[in-house]
C-alpha cells in the first residue's frame, strides 16, 4: 500500500481553513471513487495544528485508515464496503 501511495499525485488540498465539513465531503467522494487518496496540507493549516492531529481527525470523519504520513502529505485508504460491493456487481 505505501508503495502505490508513493506514487500519487495528491487529489486534496487543506489551506488555510484547515479540516472543514466541505473538505471531509470531497474527501469521502474521492475515497469512495479511488479508495486511496493522498492529501496535501499547507503549512499555515500546519500552524496551528500537528500534522499527526489533522492526519488522525480525518482519518476518523471519513472512517478511513492513514497509509502513510511523509512531510507535509498523507495517505489514506477506505476498502468498499460490502454493501458497496453488492450493488457494483448488480
Amino acid at each position: 500500500m505505501k508503495r502505490r501511495s508513493s506514487k500519487l499525485k495528491p487529489k486534496i488540498l487543506i489551506g488555510k481553513t484547515g479540516v472543514t465539513d466541505a473538505l471531509i465531503e470531497q474527501l469521502n467522494k474521492q475515497l469512495k471513487s479511488d479508495k486511496l487518496v493522498k492529501v496535501k496540507t499547507h503549512k499555515v493549516a500546519i500552524v496551528n495544528n500537528d500534522l499527526l492531529e489533522i492526519t488522525k481527525v480525518v482519518a476518523v470523519a471519513t472512517e478511513s485508515s492513514i497509509v502513510d504520513v511523509r512531510g507535509s502529505t498523507f495517505t489514506l485508504y477506505k476498502p468498499k464496503t460490502s454493501t458497496e460491493n453488492k450493488k457494483s456487481t448488480k
